[in-house]
């Protein structure tokens, strides 16, 4: 049962690290920056749903290749625990992704965008039960693709939104996202945002700042 559990954990765990990289997507169209956030992961309805709330840690970086495309890059870590029926369990992730990103209105204040790509995520679960532990890794490969808009409400406000689809090892998640930033000065930017996933109903808030290089 333990090793059963272990590979249920496993799965789930990668699935939504890939999710949550998906939240750090693409504001500051067709500009070169660098950024972090941390974020705080509530678990719906499924097998993650035995895990306490995770946290997240993410970095990110923005590479303006052209008018009209830009090149994404992020890595984050989750990580989380919880207990079932006795059985310790724990569980992290870490993921790369990279994603080309299409803008259709350069500088304008309402821009629209498309992007595709594709993320590597390695995730361990590990379960414990009368000192005997049970551990467990895998790596994957998985793809993605979404959309939204950016929508500067103000020379100081930043709106974001956008609907993002992501497959790893036949999970699917598709989730609903927003962001509001705020302009500190020039080249720094405060944002808090959300997601939820349609898929497992999980949760996602997150904190972070934006430096535009």
């Amino acid at each position: 049962m333990k090793n059963t559990l272990s590979a249920a954990v496993l799965g789930a765990a990668a699935a939504f690290m890939a999710f949550t990289g998906a939240v750090h997507a693409d504001t500051l169209l067709g500009k070169n920056y660098v950024g972090g956030s941390l974020g705080m992961i509530t678990f719906g309805e499924d097998d993650m749903d035995v895990f306490d709330d995770a946290t997240s840690l993410n970095a990110f970086g923005n590479l303006n290749l052209n008018s009209n495309v830009d090149l994404h890059l992020g890595l984050g870590y989750m990580w989380t625990d919880g207990n079932y029926e006795g059985i310790s369990l724990d569980a992290n992730s870490l993921q790369g992704k990279a994603d080309l990103v299409y803008f259709f209105r350069p500088e304008r204040r309402c821009n629209p965008y498309l992007k595709a790509g594709l993320a590597v995520v390695r995730s361990e679960a590990e379960t414990a039960l009368l000192g005997v532990k049970v551990s467990e890794d895998d790596t994957n490969v998985g793809f993605g693709a979404g959309g939204g808009v950016e929508f500067e409400a103000t020379k100081e406000i930043l709106l974001r939104a956008g609907l993002d689809y992501f497959n790893v090892d036949s999970d699917d998640s598709v989730n609903l996202s927003g962001k509001a930033g705020y302009w500190f000065n020039p080249q720094i930017l405060g944002f808090v945002g959300g997601s939820y996933d349609f898929e497992s109903e999980d949760k996602v808030g997150e904190v972070g700042m934006v430096f535009k290089l």
